[in-house]
């Protein structure tokens, strides 16, 4: 057993000498890359740059808030008498404008009440 218990020991050693050895290594690599530097220092942020930043976060954040408005629900209840129809093959409805003609389609009085009428029609 003891036998066995060195080997382990003369392994971990070895693994330990090999690690000191890569850590090393790298130190170097990173002391070279600060003495010779590859890249050229970026320039401090300016006031126009600063502006952009600002405007494209605002942009985001209005973006943000007109999504939530979409998906509120008091936006996407729909009166009972108006029905909305897609003109044209080209333009396509957005995600919210299809949601709300399901809830209207289930909704609707007057569709329902159309299809009575058409289906006696039918008769």
């Amino acid at each position: 057993m003891s036998n066995s218990s060195k080997n382990q020991n003369a392994g971990y050693q070895n693994f330990l000498a090999e690690k000191k050895q890569r850590d090393q290594k790298l130190l170097d690599q990173q002391k070279n890359i600060r003495a010779k530097p590859q890249i050229k220092a970026v320039p401090p942020r300016d006031a126009k740059f600063e502006q952009l930043i600002l405007k494209a976060k605002t942009k985001n954040q209005n973006n943000q808030i007109k999504v939530e408005e979409k998906l509120n629900l008091e936006y996407l209840k729909i009166s009972v008498l108006k029905t909305k129809t897609v003109k044209g093959k080209k333009s396509k409805p957005n995600d919210t404008e299809v949601l709300r003609d399901k809830i209207a389609n289930r909704v609707s009085k007057k569709h329902v009440f159309g299809n009575i009428i058409s289906n006696y029609r039918k008769k």
